[in-house]
């Protein structure tokens, strides 16, 4: 149980890392290519159903497209440090439950000790 408990613990941090170093990979990049994903969309053929649905959303998506692109770039030298610290936070999080649960699962599957039995009478002298 315990060398299960450490296995998904172990691949669970790689995909937290994983997971933290697509968001740097993606985020570190020049935030010119929030702008291709109007043109991505504009390509695909949602653009016709939120044409249909939601009128104006291009509009919508052009202003959300500028305030990304202003948030990535003034954010831009604290994503390293940022991401650092959540990645870091996140580690220890899931070593601190992995232990807390080994310890859980050690005092839980302890044998039940019997008491140990009290001093035994000693036997009356035997006569000769």
């Amino acid at each position: 149980m315990i060398t299960l408990l450490w296995t998904v613990t172990a691949v669970g941090l790689a995909l937290w890392s994983g997971a933290v170093w697509a968001v740097w990979a993606l985020l570190t990049h020049d935030p010119a290519w929030v702008g291709h994903l109007r043109e991505w969309l504009d390509a695909s053929p949602a653009a016709g159903w939120l044409d249909h649905w939601l009128p104006g959303w291009d509009a919508l998506l052009a202003a959300m497209v500028q305030l990304l692109q202003a948030v990535l770039r003034s954010v831009a030298a604290w994503i390293p440090w940022l991401l650092g610290a959540v990645w870091a936070g996140g580690s220890l999080l899931t070593l601190a439950l992995a232990g807390l649960l080994h310890w859980a699962i050690r005092v839980g599957s302890r044998p039940v000790q019997a008491p140990a039995p009290g001093p035994s009478p000693t036997p009356p002298p035997a006569s000769a």
